[in-house]
């Protein structure tokens, strides 16, 4: 009874919790979803699934700004290629332009977004009461007239903006010149100057990967149903005793474990798992003694998930795995003695030293995984258990199980 509360109680919170969501700002709307972006096409082109599972493509044409993942992005108009020469800090006639999606990297008095083209270098831009301002590079190749050769040096208009813009604060000046062009030290600097030298607070978004690095620690439950089954005629010699059928009824238990994800980034298909769990489980029947399983479970599997419909991802998954076990004990039938009339005898079947451990088996499930924009996972998952060793000796036997497993990742 304990163990269904808290299979429904996890399951209500599975449940609300995967009402999280991105979402997508329209012209006159607020749809709300999971947003997928392809490094590719990150500044030009997103794809949203809204909460009822629908597909939809969206260009900078029709999105103000949006949330992906807990990072905001805004639409901006930002020329083609950054031209030196040009003053950056207006619209020049003759520039082409166009709408990229800008990722948010800091919130303040000074906000830094970033251009993060494909295959192109990372481009920054500043957004300051409602000005936006293209930083061009630090370095640029510039001519030795005297020798006729290209070398590269330093942009003093990247320096001669951050300046102007932060005339006031002489400690942001100084780090200016030990900063770089990228995205670490820019976010540090413009970071640092809404802190130190405005009274507006500063919002730093994605200070690590959340892209790239979605590994975690999943904690496990499951409820199991069991069986195990013995061939008979090898258990006891049939001309001395009368032999009774073992036959083992089914059996529940649960377990609790935990287990570690490697996923290589959010739009992969495939992940792995390992995973350690334990079991409390025995065995009974009438004439039998209690034959207890209880185990401690160690796995590795492989899991597919190539399909995302909104925030939800079908998964199948296929591993194998080595089950110890904890606390073996003789097993004992009741059995009649022919020679000696109505008594009964214990005959030990199963001596505990005969347990082979570890035994070794395979799962396949299939289930549904939840992912919040933050990368927590949950996990919903109906598997079945085989062990394909046998776990007594001279004894042949076949032990599976059936588990509703639920989890939840880091």
């Amino acid at each position: 009874m304990k163990s269904t509360i808290l299979l429904l109680l996890l399951s209500i919170v599975f449940f609300e919790l995967s009402a999280q969501s991105d979402y997508i700002v329209l012209e006159n709307d607020t749809l709300y979803g999971t947003v997928k972006l392809k490094e590719s096409t990150r500044v030009s082109k997103l794809l949203f699934f809204n909460n009822e599972g629908d597909k939809l493509s969206y260009n900078p044409e029709e999105v103000s700004n949006f949330v992906y993942r807990g990072v905001p992005y805004v639409t901006v108009s930002a020329p083609l290629s950054y031209n030196t020469a040009s003053d950056l800090q207006t619209k020049t006639s003759g520039v082409r332009e166009k709408l990229y999606f800008a990722r948010q990297l800091v919130e303040g008095d000074m906000d830094l977004l970033v251009l993060q083209e494909y295959g192109v270098q990372d481009r920054f831009l500043i957004n300051q009461s409602d000005t936006t301002i293209f930083l061009p590079p630090s370095n640029v190749q510039q001519l030795d007239t005297y020798k006729g050769v290209a070398r590269r040096g330093t942009n003093a208009r990247y320096f001669a903006i951050l300046k102007a813009l932060m005339w006031k604060c002489e400690e942001a000046i100084e780090l200016l010149y030990n900063s770089g062009y990228n995205k670490n030290d820019l976010t540090q600097l413009i970071d640092f100057y809404n802190s130190s030298c405005t009274d507006k607070a500063s919002i730093v978004y994605d200070k690590k990967s959340k892209v790239e690095n979605i590994n975690g620690v999943t904690f496990k439950f499951s409820l199991n149903q069991s069986s195990l089954d013995f061939e008979t005629s090898t258990l006891i010699p049939i001309d001395l005793y009368e032999l009774g059928q073992i036959d083992y009824s089914s059996e529940s238990s649960f377990s609790f474990g935990l287990g570690y994800i490697f996923m290589r980034s959010n739009e992969s298909i495939t992940s792995f798992e390992g995973d350690i769990s334990y079991t409390s489980i025995s065995f009974n029947e009438n004439l039998v003694t209690e034959t207890d399983l209880s185990n401690i479970k160690v796995g590795l599997n492989m899991r597919f998930h190539p399909v995302r419909i909104g925030s939800v991802a079908p998964m199948l998954k296929i591993g194998s795995y080595g089950s110890f076990f904890t606390n073996p004990n003789d097993t004992f039938i009741e059995i009649q003695n022919s020679n000696v009339g109505n008594t009964f005898d214990d005959v030990p079947v199963i001596k505990k030293d005969d347990i082979i451990s570890p035994a070794f088996g395979f799962n396949i499930g299939v289930g549904l995984l939840n992912i919040t924009p933050s990368d927590k996972e949950f996990g919903l998952e109906l598997r079945y258990d085989l062990l394909l060793s046998q776990i007594v000796e001279s004894i042949s036997n076949s032990y599976n199980s059936y588990r509703l497993v639920l989890s939840y990742k880091l």
